[in-house]
């Protein structure tokens, strides 16, 4: 990454303290509890920051892909397991614009844009979205929907048609594709462009979520 694209990093108001964002929330290391009083004061430094957008955007390009486990540090307000929550969620952008959202509101569950667009989800935890029952009850529901006798390929609606056609939050379908996603039953096509089905032989009826296997 070029000089120029990081000039920015001289305007953040944590330059130099980077203390504040590791030692200070686990000050016994980070296979341990968060240490809450010195989470809200670096949320404090973030808040009040003039660059928290492009520190967001520069995080999550660095940890695209990786586990909650193998993020560090709280960047732009938010914990790792946030953040992972976040690429999760795929709604780090407005779905008009394409500007990227206030981390200050994301993480309060605010969809707020400069461009107009506004509305309300689920907050995101200081510990991660946790794959709960009603994850489990939509994800048969869609496998059952979307792969249970279809044909290698056959081209999906997209999470958010599928979300606004059933009257539930998009974020939700959008974790449900990606969990099918890494079950290796739906998978994007060779534009990268719409999602397809693989032709994976579980039933919506027998299928379990990862952690319960």
């Amino acid at each position: 990454m070029t000089a120029e694209k990081t000039a920015w990093l001289a305007r953040a108001q944590c330059a130099g303290a980077t203390e504040l964002f590791y030692e200070r929330v686990w000050p016994k290391g980070e296979d341990h509890p968060i240490d809450r009083e010195g989470l809200e004061y670096a949320r404090d430094v973030c808040a009040g920051c003039p660059v928290r957008r492009l520190c967001l955007e520069l995080v999550m390009t660095q940890e695209k892909g990786l586990a909650a486990a193998n993020r560090f540090g709280v960047a732009a307000g938010m914990t790792p397991a946030q953040r992972w929550s976040l690429e999760k969620r795929a709604a780090m952008s407005c779905e008009a614009c394409g500007r990227t959202l206030d981390p200050n509101d994301l993480i309060h569950g605010r969809y707020s844009c400069v461009c107009g667009q506004n509305r309300t989800v689920a907050p995101i935890p200081d510990d991660g979205d946790k794959w709960s029952r009603r994850h489990t009850t939509l994800a048969r529901r869609a496998i059952a929907f979307l792969v249970d006798g279809s044909t290698p390929g056959v081209l999906l609606p997209s999470p958010t048609a599928l979300a606004d056609d059933w009257g539930i939050h998009k974020a939700d379908m959008t974790r449900v594709y990606r969990e099918l996603a890494e079950d290796s039953m739906i998978v994007r096509n060779e534009t990268d462009t719409a999602w397809v089905v693989t032709g994976a032989g579980t039933t919506g009826k027998e299928w379990v979520p990862r952690h319960l296997r």
